[in-house]
């Protein structure tokens, strides 16, 4: 009898798969992905966040900037003004055409301040606040200086008004031909204070009249004096006057 010894044969077939667990089981890239996306979105906001306190800086160290040209902005055309209340020649601070001393002297002000502003934007911005600024400071300026100019206008008024009067007071120089020339002399002045706003219709002719007046009296005493003859004579002459312009001789 022979024995068989028995074989024991693998039922296992070769598989194509490398050994171990599948590549997808044992590498899942979805949780890194997600980490790496997230760690991305904490770069980004930190990154974005920068950006704006760094913008957020920018801006503030503008403002400063404007703040401080401003500042000195106002400073300067407080003095430029106070300059220009005593200018000698105040006729020139506000000319009819928008020019002036006020003018050239502010503009060159502006562009001179905004140059020390680094941001363009900025620069215009200060130019705008600027010109508020000096729109308000000119239109104070400008009743002052109109205040002035009246003033000066009724002294130099005043002091032509006194010397007519003194040289048509003198009965033995003046004439009545002298007298009407004055008086033309006078409403052609008067006329022009009107239409300039220095003087009113009424004002001028209250003015003229007791201009007249004055030389009327002064030409009398200075003619009688202390002569009784001379004041009858004077007195009989104004009433034969009266009668002349009355038409009765």
């Amino acid at each position: 009898v022979v024995m068989r010894i028995p074989v024991y044969r693998s039922q296992a077939q070769r598989s194509n798969e490398a050994p171990g667990r599948r590549i997808t089981a044992r590498m899942n890239a979805a949780p890194f992905i997600r980490a790496e996306l997230e760690r991305g979105s904490v770069i980004g906001e930190v990154m974005t966040q920068v950006a704006e306190y760094g913008l957020m800086r920018h801006k503030a160290a503008v403002e400063v900037q404007m703040s401080e040209s401003l500042l000195a902005a106002e400073e300067e055309m407080r003095a430029y003004a106070r300059q220009m209340q005593n200018a000698p020649d105040i006729q020139n601070v506000f000319r009819p055409d928008g020019t002036g001393l006020w003018a050239d002297g502010t503009a060159g002000m502006r562009d001179r301040l905004a140059d020390n502003i680094q941001s363009r934007s900025a620069r215009e911005e200060f130019k705008a606040r600027f010109n508020q600024r000096e729109q308000a400071m000119r239109f104070s300026l400008q009743d002052e200086i109109d205040a002035r100019i009246k003033a000066r206008a009724a002294a130099a008024h005043a002091a032509r008004m006194s010397a007519l009067e003194d040289s048509l007071s003198d009965p033995f120089k003046a004439t009545t031909q002298d007298y009407a020339m004055a008086v033309l002399a006078v409403g052609t002045e008067s006329d022009a204070a009107v239409r300039s706003g220095i003087a009113t219709p009424e004002t001028t002719r209250v003015m003229n009249a007791q201009l007249a007046k004055r030389i009327a009296e002064r030409t009398a005493a200075a003619y009688v004096f202390d002569d009784p003859t001379r004041a009858v004579a004077l007195a009989e002459a104004l009433d034969l006057q009266d009668d002349v312009d009355a038409g009765r001789i």
